[in-house]
């Protein structure tokens, strides 16, 4: 059953943020994934706290879709994402396999990721999010299994907890470590918090960086964008 799940995940994340190509999201390929969870679930063998819990993370992720591109078909950050898009009907889906998901100990990863997922999801603004909570989650993921992903996915609410600084220093320890993934996510990081520090000619270099590694076209021209701006501001 584990297989099964982490096949039906790795469908969906294909759909959710294609590695390659024009489009950031392929909806076929998401709302699939979710139809062969919700079979499982529908199967007394399979209805499992595990399952319920993927349903739910795929559900609020699903729920973001229409906010990720704007009118223009351009890529949009979390932050600036306009959250009356959201879909209120999916995020209550998921609210209720999370709850069906329920156990008393020993979470499983889809429970983790799907409550990080929830969090975000219901936050009245970007600012409003209850980072701390999310932190948390992530270091328990953490504990549970360790994933350089899962580590550098965490510096994102370790910034905005306890400030560029820290995230600084997250950045340096894990790019000095022997799990160190060289890939875009790092360097977008990076440049976002070099920006706040004010080192824009470094955070030029991240951005650079992140493009280099960037294979998903959308995603590339996103990056681009910022590069403009960026480079307007040290002009």
């Amino acid at each position: 059953m584990n297989i099964v799940l982490k096949i039906i995940y790795l469908l969906f994340s294909e759909g959710y943020a294609t590695t390659s190509g024009e489009n950031l999201i392929k909806k076929d390929i998401c709302l699939e994934a979710i139809r062969l969870a919700l079979l499982l679930s529908n199967n007394k063998y399979c209805n499992r706290p595990d399952v319920h819990a993927l349903i739910a993370l795929m559900c609020f992720h699903v729920s973001r879709f229409d906010a990720r591109i704007d009118d223009q078909g351009e890529m949009v950050d979390m932050e600036h994402q306009n959250r009356n898009l959201y879909n209120k009907d999916l995020i209550q889906e998921g609210i209720r396999h999370l709850e069906d998901a329920s156990v008393p100990s020993d979470p499983s990863d889809y429970h983790l990721q799907a409550a990080i997922s929830y969090y975000h999801c219901t936050a009245p603004s970007f600012e409003e999010t209850d980072w701390k909570r999310i932190l948390k989650l992530y270091d328990l993921q953490l504990q549970r299994q360790y994933s350089p992903i899962v580590e550098l996915n965490r510096i994102v609410p370790l910034h905005k907890v306890f400030g560029p600084n820290a995230a600084v220093g997250a950045l340096q320890n894990f790019e000095r470590s022997s799990y160190f993934i060289k890939n875009a996510l790092f360097y977008a990081i990076r440049a976002e918090v070099l920006y706040e520090l004010k080192n824009l000619k470094d955070s030029r270099k991240a951005i650079k960086e992140a493009i280099k590694l960037t294979h998903n076209e959308l995603e590339k021209k996103h990056l681009s964008k910022k590069l403009r701006v960026l480079e307007s501001q040290i002009k």
